[in-house]
């Protein structure tokens, strides 16, 4: 099964995690994107279209940067 997937990517360098719109996929292939060489990465999963469209709308309105 495919789901829509938010990456959060937490840098050192960074204050703040940051967002990746990573759009839809099966979870096998999320999991390649989980890993990282300096700091890490926390995968979000969404069911639908319309769950993983207002996480992002919510990430934005919070003020957090979405890429």
């Amino acid at each position: 099964m495919t789901y829509y997937w938010i990456k959060e990517r937490h840098n050192p360098q960074c204050k703040d995690p940051y967002y990746v719109a990573m759009g839809q996929m099966p979870a096998k292939d999320a999991r390649k994107h989980a890993g990282s060489l300096y700091g890490y990465n926390v995968m979000l999963k969404y069911a639908t279209k319309k769950k993983y469209d207002e996480a992002l709308a919510q990430l934005e309105k919070q003020g957090k940067r979405v890429l």
